[in-house]
């Protein structure tokens, strides 16, 4: 009779991603939950998390992900808005703790709802054209906003304008030069990015 050894080799299969969607409120302040990725791996291993945004895999600048607990959570409050951004697209890898490690890579959406800020009562048209009406964008009691810093951005998210505290001294020109016709977005953001007011500002020339 003759006796052979069969070894067993103990394969190791990838974690698995599920498919989910998220979603997140405007403004939400940075460590706010947004969700948790859910992934099962077919050995009961521990599992570590990255991700990346987007088609070129960068590294994601409005949200950040616990390596540990796969928990989504907002890490740039001031530019989670929804005029500027309606959604990103972040991928994310779930691996093993084997070596070498296997993973699993899925593309997630999370939606920017839009959340109705009170404007602040001030003129919402300016006409620079040095007539005394109009030629400066001025804030009805100024000395409450005093605490918040100003930013006034373009259509395309660049920043025009900062200040804080703001004196009602903005006069639709950025860098020298008169800003052209057309609408720009305003925000009163506290020291934690949180947008407190926000609105429009219409130039006329």
């Amino acid at each position: 009779i003759k006796t052979f050894t069969i070894p067993i080799v103990d394969s190791n299969d990838p974690p698995q991603l599920f498919s989910d969607n998220f979603s997140v409120k405007e403004n939400s302040p940075i460590g706010t939950l947004v969700g948790i990725i859910r992934a099962e791996d077919p050995e009961g291993e521990k599992l570590s998390y990255g991700m990346l945004r987007g088609i070129d895999k960068t590294s994601s600048t409005l949200f950040d992900i616990d390596p540990s607990s796969g928990k989504i959570t907002v890490m740039d409050a001031q530019n989670l808005d929804y005029e500027r951004i309606r959604f990103e697209e972040v991928y994310v890898m779930v691996s093993d703790n084997q070596k070498p490690a296997l993973s699993d890579t899925a593309l997630y959406r999370i939606e920017i709802e839009n959340v109705e800020e009170s404007s602040v009562p001030a003129n919402i048209v300016l006409t620079p054209n040095g007539d005394g009406i109009n030629d400066f964008w001025r804030v009805e009691n100024v000395e409450f906003y005093q605490d918040l810093k100003l930013v006034i951005m373009n259509s395309y998210g660049q920043t025009l304008y900062e200040a804080k505290p703001y004196r009602n001294d903005w006069d639709g020109y950025h860098q020298g030069k008169p800003l052209s016709r057309g609408s720009y977005h305003y925000f009163f953001l506290r020291e934690n990015g949180k947008v407190e007011q926000k609105g429009t500002i219409s130039i006329l020339r």
